[in-house]
């Protein structure tokens, strides 16, 4: 939620400065900016949900993707159909929509870039019988790869497939892991 409102405040600027400087009008530059990104605020937030299931681990090639999708393809569309609507003019249409989204372009793939580990979720597993120092700093350095850490803890059972029971019940040694400050979730893992 937060980038969708960092990236919405982006947007209003600057389609609000090119919109203007096509047709000097600011209730045109009114309606326009604040229809796109009144409907972008919606389509912003399900692209993003969308792209969380896509898995293509080359940042720049990523970035570039979700660009296209979102900017070239959809931003173009519904942008070119709110300023035909309210300008009525083709040529107005063409020139805001055309250097809003070029503009955008580039902005987006910054903004991909610095939100990259935001995206990430991180998942490991422990035992932590006898929490130690080994257990923070592997915790601390799992978060280090994302913005969300989720861990395991293992069952008995599972524990003692390759090692002796544990001493600290599952629900301790849960609360203890959930404790964390590193650790943003805490589940059963049996295996």
């Amino acid at each position: 939620m937060i980038k969708s409102v960092i990236w919405r405040i982006v947007g209003v600027l600057v389609l609000g400065a090119v919109t203007y400087a096509y047709t000097g009008s600011w209730v045109t530059t009114s309606w326009v900016t604040f229809l796109h990104h009144f409907i972008f605020l919606f389509v912003f937030y399900f692209h993003e949900r969308f792209w969380q299931f896509v898995n293509i681990k080359n940042r720049f090639a990523r970035a570039v993707i979700k660009c296209i999708t979102y900017e070239t393809i959809l931003g173009n569309f519904i942008l070119g159909i709110i300023t035909l609507a309210i300008t009525g003019d083709i040529q107005k249409m063409t020139e805001i929509t055309l250097t809003y989204i070029g503009i955008k372009h580039l902005i987006y793939i910054v903004n991909e870039f610095l939100w990259w580990k935001k995206d990430i979720r991180v998942y490991t597993y422990v035992v932590a019988d006898v929490l130690h120092e080994g257990h923070l700093q592997y915790l601390d350095k799992a978060k280090e790869y994302g913005h969300h850490l989720s861990v395991g803890v293992l069952t008995d059972k599972a524990t003692m497939e390759k090692k002796p029971k544990p001493i600290l019940s599952l629900q301790e040694r849960m609360r203890l892991v959930g404790s964390l400050k590193s650790v943003d979730a805490v589940f059963q893992q049996r295996h």
